[in-house]
């Protein structure tokens, strides 16, 4: 149901390792996508109080993780990901916070 209203779409930008460890940007990878643009306080990985002004929904079998970049309109680091459940504890969407 949730892949009904994800009719935009934005690149997820990996980071992989190159022979000597070091991180490089991997190949962008087009992902449909819902986004809202607002403001809103998040708490990021070290559970501090951040401004997000950026919300990604995706389906919950994207698969991110905070070493990714997200491109809409530039390059945005991920401050928070949030899977969301339905009722039954089915998986519904994740939400992504840049």
């Amino acid at each position: 149901m949730i892949n009904d209203f994800l009719n935009q779409e934005c690149l997820i930008i990996p980071f992989t390792k190159d022979s000597y460890g070091k991180p490089q940007k991997g190949e962008p990878i087009p992902t449909p996508c819902r986004i809202k643009e607002e403001f809103k306080m998040v708490k990021n990985q070290a559970a501090e109080e951040v401004v997000s002004k950026l919300q990604f929904w995706f389906s919950p079998e994207t698969e991110i993780n905070f070493d990714c970049l997200i491109g809409y309109k530039g390059e945005h680091q991920i401050i928070s990901i949030q899977p969301k459940y339905h009722l039954d504890g089915t998986p519904n969407r994740l939400v992504v916070y840049c």
